[in-house]
């Protein structure tokens, strides 16, 4: 019902703002025609041609009042679809409140527990398993659903008597035709309705009787009317707009036919009348020119440009009749509200990629029900953040993180990650089609983890001056963990949450990963296939082969250097020398290793692979392993 609410909502708005755009042009058409200029006109003709003039002043008349029952036939139109589509949002809202009511109660009862645990039970032990608060806290919730029925049934009257008394003054068949639609469909709603509210009582009645088995299959077909109710509120919605649509083309297309037979009228004036209209369009100028203001106004806001100087047009506009000043102020009022819908976009767009929202916009993408694909995923976590935050205040630890993400963030959408999420003091990440190249994704990962190391580092720097404090400064270390694998990738949650995301084993082992960096005392490794997809970009030390909890094949990890040509050369170095110790690791080689070890030991003294192998070999020369495979398995996360 969440998106029921949003696709109406969004309707809504670009309904109200078409009929405020509508209202707003036809004011403009209708003082562009000459309305108050033509009364002018008709004194100065009077006085200077007589009898002829008095023929224009009746053709001019006749527009006037042609116009005024236009405006007024569009104004009523208006203010009727505008009720219309009000009410129809809040029988909307009315049922979305009595479902979720009616889930409370049902959970408040422990329905579903009950049905589960207890498939046998009986009137003797219902009340056993659900305590009395429960059921009371749940008849409040059933007495605040009927309250909610009586009002969507009056609302639902109101709905079909508006809409059945309105097709007494329509004349446009299509508009008879759809508006009849809109109440046959507002009817059929009807029935859905008293369908939903007929079994939610018969559930309520089943519940205080004992009835489970006839409770579970209740609420099976309560989930079927719910759907054809959704599905008939759609088709009402659609069928309430294509008629708001429609009265805007006919209110339009009489003004423009009210517009042409002005002009006409204009035209034969012309043709008696050359002094007239040379006054005429004089005085026409010096009124239409805040009007022109206006319309290179609404040009610009209708290409998107809605910086607009509002004091100054205001101000401008004062000079002219109080229906312009009427105008430039409702225009104005448009303007904002649509400045106000761009902001909550933007600030819609700190919550959710705008790649993902572009895509999911587009109702032929793939991605609106799921995809298989090949991605790369990422998770960042700080390393003991719960020592780190237990150390400062909670306006401290919040102030810190901010600008930790911040930098985070800025490394990560640097490569064109997409920022999945925020778990905590942990980052998700992940990079694949359709927003970046299927054979760049691997590199653009492995280059994002380098600068997140490279700007953590200038981070840690300025952490005494963001804390205001010089003594026992925490210093943040981060782990990375990045897999490339097959994910699924789509709109995963309930009905009434979603989340855009990526899920399974390559999303795992990025995390198990993240947290074998530990073990090895490293700030980020990557998997064999990111390896394999990056190599050509990035120097990489290859640094153990493992089986980590929860899934069975052999990894091969790597801890990514730095990137080719502008890697430091004691870490090629050590890569050579490290690589050596792997060969007679798995080997079972353990004197030749150890020895290669402490060359290792000789080029980087803190080396954390180095150190785990040692202690490793000294285990495993001890031990008299009969069979050796050279793979580690860990059987923690």
């Amino acid at each position: 019902m969440d998106k029921i609410s949003d696709y109406y909502t969004d309707s809504k708005n670009a309904a109200l703002t078409k009929v405020s755009l509508s209202s707003v042009l036809a004011r403009i058409n209708a003082f562009s025609s000459g309305l108050k200029l033509s009364t002018k006109f008709m004194l100065l003709s009077a006085i200077s041609l007589g009898t002829v003039a008095l023929t224009s002043v009746a053709s001019s008349l006749h527009t006037i009042n042609h116009l005024q029952k236009v405006v007024s036939h569009i104004v009523r139109n208006s203010e009727h679809t505008k009720s219309q589509a009000n009410s129809f949002a809040r029988l909307e809202e009315l049922l979305l409140e009595q479902e979720i009511h009616f889930e409370r109660a049902l959970r408040h009862l422990q329905v579903d527990l009950i049905l589960r645990a207890t498939p046998l039970a009986t009137n003797a032990n219902i009340a056993s398993l659900s305590d009395h608060d429960g059921q009371k806290l749940a008849g409040l919730e059933y007495e605040q659903f009927n309250m909610l029925l009586k009002e969507s049934d009056q609302i639902s009257d109101i709905l079909i008597s508006r809409a059945k008394e309105q097709l007494k003054y329509l004349y446009d068949k299509k508009a008879i035709y759809l508006l009849a639609d809109f109440v046959q469909f507002a009817s059929s709603n009807d029935i859905y309705r008293q369908n939903f509210n007929r079994l939610t009582a018969q559930i309520w009645e089943q519940y205080s009787q004992g009835k489970l088995k006839d409770i579970a299959y209740s609420l099976s077909r309560l989930e079927l009317v719910e759907d054809e109710l959704t599905n008939s509120l759609e088709i009402t919605r659609e069928a309430l707009y294509q008629y708001d649509n429609r009265v805007l083309q006919i209110g339009l297309s009489t003004l423009r036919n009210s517009i042409l037979i002005n002009r006409l009228g204009i035209l034969w004036i012309f043709l008696g009348f050359v002094l007239g209209i040379l006054i005429t369009l004089y005085i026409s100028i010096l009124t239409t020119k805040p009007l022109n203001k206006l319309n290179r106004a609404m040009t610009k806001v209708v290409s998107g440009d809605l910086d607009l100087e509002n004091e100054k047009l205001l101000s401008e506009a004062v000079s002219g009749s109080n229906e312009i000043v009427q105008l430039s102020s409702s225009f104005l009022v448009m303007v904002d509200g649509l400045k106000e819908r761009n902001r909550l976009a933007a600030e819609l767009n700190r919550y959710v990629d705008p790649r993902i929202l572009e895509e999911l916009a587009n109702i032929n993408s793939p991605l609106r029900l799921g995809a298989r694909s090949e991605m790369t995923v990422g998770f960042l976590d700080i390393v003991n953040f719960t020592d780190m935050s237990n150390r400062l205040t909670p306006g401290s630890t919040v102030k810190l993180m901010n600008e930790f993400f911040d930098e985070m963030v800025a490394g990560l959408i640097g490569e064109l990650a997409v920022i999945d999420k925020f778990i905590g003091d942990s980052i998700m990440s992940w990079w694949g089609p359709p927003f970046v190249e299927n054979s760049t994704k691997s590199a653009m990962a492995c280059r994002a983890m380098l600068d997140c190391l490279a700007r953590l580092d200038s981070f840690n720097q300025r952490i005494p001056e963001l804390l205001g404090f010089r003594k026992d400064v925490p210093q943040i270390k981060i782990r990375m963990g990045v897999a490339t694998g097959i994910v699924l990738m789509g709109n995963i949650g309930s009905e009434n949450r979603k989340d855009f995301t990526v899920t399974g084993d390559t999303v795992n082992l990025a995390s198990r990963l993240e947290g074998i960096c530990s073990h090895y005392c490293l700030n980020g490794v990557v998997d064999q296939q990111t390896h394999l997809g990056s190599a050509d970009v990035i120097n990489f030390r290859e640094i153990d082969t493992l089986c980590v909890k929860g899934i069975e094949s052999p990894i091969t990890i790597y801890e990514p250097l730095g990137v080719i040509g502008k890697t430091e050369e004691w870490k090629l170095t050590l890569r050579e020398c490290y690589a050596k110790v792997l060969m007679y690791y798995r080997q079972g080689d353990w004197a030749l290793a150890k020895q290669k070890l402490d060359q290792c030991f000789t080029i980087s003294p803190d080396d954390g692979p180095s150190k785990v192998l040692v202690e490793r070999v000294d285990r495993l020369a001890s031990s008299n392993l009969e069979e050796w495979d050279g793979i580690s398995r860990f059987t923690t996360k």
